[in-house]
């Protein structure tokens, strides 16, 4: 209740300060979030600095988990706007917002990230496009490679993974959030979970991606590799 608190008067304050305060602003919030739901970070490989970050998608957890470490923007469907907690704090942290299914949505969301990469800026997508319970990762889908094709910045490729104190349940239904989940009754069995571990894995150097298609399978082939790694711990 305290951190919601917090939230709803922090949030609106932020959103008004400049890019460099909100990243700060972003990284505290997540760091101080991350405690309270008992989560430990462990991160191997050093966090690009501007470009367009790709990662594997588990759930609202790896929003909280990336915030932590590092300093860019993300991009997030438009409904985690509404979600208690997070829809505040996402709002107010320069979050780019894109409605599924929507072409519109989509080309107006390519325009932010391109003008946040040419300010050099780094933007962290989830190109699968939804989350999975992490068994596989899900093919990705091209069109967010577009900006980076345009702007000439860079693409990193990270991959995140959970390992969990349980009593019952698995780390796909108890931590990943996917499928037909309700976030309001995962959100509080996330938070009686005594213990979770997550493992973030960042490429050692930028992908060489020709055209968005062809970049889209490459950056799936090497995010798979980084999130196999960060299985292992």
């Amino acid at each position: 209740m305290a951190l919601l608190l917090w939230a709803g008067v922090e949030a609106p304050r932020i959103a008004r300060s400049d890019d460099a305060i909100k990243a700060r602003w972003r990284k505290h919030w997540a760091q101080r979030l991350l405690r309270v739901m008992h989560v430990t970070v462990e991160q191997h490989g050093a966090v690009p600095q501007g470009g367009l970050l790709v990662s594997n998608h588990l759930g609202y957890l790896d929003v909280v988990v990336y915030g932590s470490v590092i300093d860019g923007t993300f991009l997030s469907k438009a409904e985690v706007a509404q979600w208690p907690l997070l829809g505040p704090l996402t709002r107010a942290a320069n979050t780019v917002f894109v409605e599924r299914d929507s072409a519109r949505s989509t080309a107006a969301a390519n325009r932010q990230i391109a003008t946040l990469l040419e300010q050099g800026q780094e933007v962290l997508i989830f190109p699968e496009g939804t989350s999975s319970g992490g068994e596989d990762v899900l093919p990705f889908q091209s069109p967010f490679f577009d900006a980076p094709q345009r702007t000439g910045a860079p693409v990193w490729a990270a991959a995140v993974a959970y390992r969990a104190a349980l009593e019952h349940g698995t780390v796909a239904e108890r931590v990943c959030y996917w499928g037909d989940m309700v976030i309001g009754p995962h959100l509080f069995g996330l938070l009686c979970v005594r213990s979770i571990a997550a493992t973030v894995w960042f490429a050692e150097a930028p992908l060489a991606i020709k055209d968005r298609r062809a970049g889209a399978v490459e950056a799936h082939g090497v995010v798979a590799g980084l999130h196999a790694q960060a299985l292992r711990g």
